[in-house]
């Protein structure tokens, strides 16, 4: 919900974050072998949710059936209603949801929702 957590890891910069805050950047990052490149920088959470929503239709299209793994920090029912949309969208052979790892939720905070797929 906010770069806060970022900012304090020192993964962001103190004037980017308040920018970012300030214009309620939701970013969409994805991660493929080791390398984090950025995918969209979206000014809603649903608007982000859309376009992983879209990513995931894309590489299911290329891919055909897929293995999912929903996540979250604190928002089990954002998570609960993200993965309903995307199982209703691609064909899956199977899917769970986890909570983000404190690790992880360490520098994005509570309220993160995405997904891994192969």
């Amino acid at each position: 919900e906010t770069f806060e957590y970022l900012r304090k890891s020192g993964r962001l910069g103190p004037a980017a974050a308040l920018i970012a805050d300030a214009l309620n950047i939701k970013p969409v990052f994805r991660i493929a072998a080791g390398d984090l490149k950025p995918v969209s920088k979206s000014f809603s959470k649903k608007r982000a949710l859309d376009r992983m929503v879209r990513e995931v239709e894309a590489a299911s299209y290329v891919r055909g059936q897929l293995h999912l793994a929903f996540f979250h920090a604190a928002a089990p029912e954002e998570a609960e209603e993200f993965s309903r949309r995307i199982l209703a969208a691609v064909p899956h052979l199977e899917s769970f949801t986890s909570d983000f790892t404190p690790v992880m939720g360490r520098h994005t905070g509570p309220g993160i929702v995405g997904l891994s797929f192969y």
